[in-house]
């Protein structure tokens, strides 16, 4: 093969065309020595990117650290392995994910996605990839491209933000500022644990101070603050007397400015733990009246938001300093209990409580028992702490998303992977009755009823765990023994004992935020439907006595509506009640409501102080037209709920409520009603 004849030495260096004849052209018209060149120019290498000679370094000096004994904290630490009791639960899915050919890596304890290059197979495209740290370089770079590929575009959930807007305007004064979180921190603040209050401190005084130089994320935390607060206060006139304004005024002002504080922080793209708990106390203050559907749908964004910062993950959370962790945990905890309950409420049978994912459930510490700087959490173990009703609220939701009875109504499809060998022995009605004890034993039978928070813990753990153990019976079989029912009803009874000490209760007045979202719609239901088909049963007059006793606690909250979509079974039952009685019964005070509300109802319509039929949801209007008044509504709306809640019962699932004829068939059987 003939030779290669390269450019002179001289055409070379003056990056010219050379002739490759010796002498060559441009030597001859400049008059040089003409000099064959014997290699080719050495070309200067690709200056090295300094991010990866930074790591390199690093990288060396902590091999040296290492060969001498010297302890210290590596740049990217090693995988952790974290012992849970949630682990075992989790291997079958840890198994799946190891031989899922996905796109995930493993860099360090963080699991992020291949890069497109990687995913096409061309990842070797890239000169000079022989180094680890590639990822991490090869991350950044893809990262910052679709940084200054993207604008901030938030805006498409809560509107523009107008840049020359002072949002210091729409701060309270500072005394209200101070008020408004010592009431965050009496009324929300032990139900969620979202915030570290000794921390935070220090910023909300600074920020009563100088409120036009705060950092967005912490504005955006502080106005959401404001948003739960205020919410949490039960009385108008307690708003009114404090503030000196109307509380849906001021709610209304303080949500406008969180979602402002939100879009200034960019909250869609920010992976700032701050964003995202100021979106999630934003979403708990919203009103009721919005309508759980909405609330669902922005709490899904802010589920999504969670899962890209990946604080459901344990493999990522090991990588954040121990305070950071430990904040996350309760954060996506407060998340997905919160999406469970909202979702029962809209009819959406999916929610994130299942089993796919493994962060752990918060630890019980005091906020005083941990700070920032920290490197190792304390090991402090005691059951009586500030974060009591959270863990044990965290230790049921971990318990029922593995609970087999749960996901077959939420996730069918999930019940292979929580399935083994102990699962085929042990019963589910066992295992609560071992969560139940466990539960009472260490933590409930140690409470004092005469502090709020342990007043609350205990009444509201019993009625979760009186709701799930009905609806795990209800899973077993359609035919049920007599015995069985009375378990249901004695269930119910118990919810709605627990319901009314709480509503009835001055001492958590300002926990009533919560309380409203947890009222036990499955108790009436199932109360209900026992009175009308055993009217003298072994339980019927206590039930009667327990369930006037609630009706009429809930008829000074905001949430009498709701109770109000009962009248019409409640009253249909009563009728059942005084036909199997031989004396008539003496009514108790909930059924002289009922019938006072709806004589009054049928005055205001025109209907005079003629006898009302059971049928109280429709009547005739002059005009002679038929219409189904809010009443009937309410009724339909019940109805639907029930049909789509993932605690429908077999006979609630197959009948039509809003289809029923409650005057038609008043004089139904015991049997008969039983069919359904």
């Amino acid at each position: 093969m003939q030779k290669r004849i390269l450019a002179c030495v001289r055409c070379q260096q003056r990056k010219i065309k050379c002739e490759r004849k010796f002498p060559c052209a441009q030597c001859n018209a400049a008059r040089e020595q003409c000099v064959p060149a014997t290699r080719s120019r050495n070309v200067r290498r690709k200056r090295r990117f300094p991010e990866r000679e930074l790591l390199e370094r690093i990288r060396m000096y902590e091999d040296l650290l290492r060969q001498n004994n010297i302890s210290f904290e590596p740049l990217h630490r090693d995988q952790v392995v974290i012992k849970n009791p949630s682990e075992d639960h989790d291997a079958t899915i840890s198994r799946s994910a190891a031989t899922d050919h996905s796109s995930l890596l493993t860099v360090g304890s963080e699991t992020r996605f291949e890069e497109p290059l990687e995913l096409l197979g061309l990842g070797g495209l890239e000169s000079d990839s022989d180094s680890s740290e590639d990822h991490h370089i090869r991350d950044f770079l893809y990262k910052k491209a679709w940084e200054n590929f993207c604008i901030n575009n938030d805006h498409f959930v809560f509107g523009s933000l107008d840049t020359d807007f002072d949002l210091s305007a729409l701060h309270p004064e500072s005394a209200h500022i101070f008020k408004l979180w010592q009431i965050y921190l009496d009324n929300v603040d032990p139900l969620l644990k979202v915030t570290h209050a000794p921390s935070l401190q220090r910023q909300v005084i600074d920020a009563a101070s100088n409120r036009r130089k705060l950092k967005p994320a912490f504005e955006a935390v502080l106005f959401s603050i404001y948003c739960v607060a205020l919410k949490s206060m039960a009385l108008e006139g307690d708003v009114r007397s404090v503030f000196g304004d109307s509380k849906s005024d001021l709610l209304a002002r303080f949500q406008w400015g969180c979602q402002k504080a939100l879009l200034k922080c960019g909250f869609l793209q920010s992976k700032d733990r701050d964003c995202l708990t100021a979106l999630f106390l934003y979403l708990v203050s919203i009103d009721d009246k919005i309508g759980p559907w909405s609330t669902s749908s922005v709490l899904g964004i802010a589920i999504r938001i969670a899962q890209r910062m990946a604080i459901h993950n344990e493999s990522a959370l090991a990588t954040c300093t121990v305070f950071e962790a430990e904040l996350r945990r309760r954060l996506w905890w407060a998340l997905v209990l919160f999406d469970a309950r909202i979702s029962e409420i809209s009819g959406h049978k999916c929610t994130t409580l299942e089993p796919s994912w493994d962060c752990r459930i918060p630890l019980g510490l005091n906020d005083s028992d941990f700070r920032p700087e920290m490197k190792v959490m304390p090991d402090i173990r005691r059951p009586i702490t500030d974060t009591l009703f959270v863990v044990i609220r965290s230790e049921l939701g971990d318990f029922i998303r593995r609970a087999k009875f749960h996901l077959e109504y939420t996730n069918p499809a999930l019940k292979p992977i929580i399935s083994d060998a102990h699962d085929e022995i042990t019963p589910e009605s066992a295992k609560l009755d071992t969560l139940e004890k466990a539960i009472e034993d260490r933590y409930l039978n140690s409470l004092d009823p005469e502090v709020p928070v342990h007043f609350f813990a205990i009444c509201s753990t019993r009625i979760m765990i009186a709701r799930w153990r009905l609806l795990q019976l209800h899973s077993t079989s359609s035919s049920r023994t007599e015995a069985q029912e009375e378990d249901l009803v004695s269930l119910s009874l118990q919810m709605l004992e627990n319901d009314t000490k709480i509503v009835t209760s001055p001492l958590i007045r300002g926990f009533s935020w919560m309380t409203n979202l947890y009222f036990p719609y499955i108790a009436y239901v199932q109360l209900l439907l026992y009175l009308r088909k055993r009217p003298t049963g072994k339980q019927a007059e206590q039930g009667w006595e327990i369930m006037s006793a609630n009706y009429e606690a809930h008829m000074h909250t905001h949430i009498a509506p709701f109770v109000e979509t009962f009248t019409k079974m409640i009253l249909f039952a009563w009728r059942a009640r005084e036909a199997a009685l031989q004396m008539p019964p003496v009514p108790p005070k909930m059924i002289s409501i009922i019938r006072q509300k709806d004589t009054e109802r049928y005055q205001d319509c025109g209907q005079g102080t003629e006898e009302i039929s059971v049928n109280v949801g429709e009547h005739r209007l002059a005009n002679g037209q038929e219409r189904q008044d809010e009443y009937m509504y309410s009724e339909s709306y019940f109805a639907n709920t029930c049909e789509q809640s993932i605690f429908e019962f077999d006979y609630l699932r197959e009948f039509d409520w809003a289809s029923w004829d409650w005057q038609n068939n008043a004089e139904m059987g015991s049997d008969e009603f039983a069919s359904f």
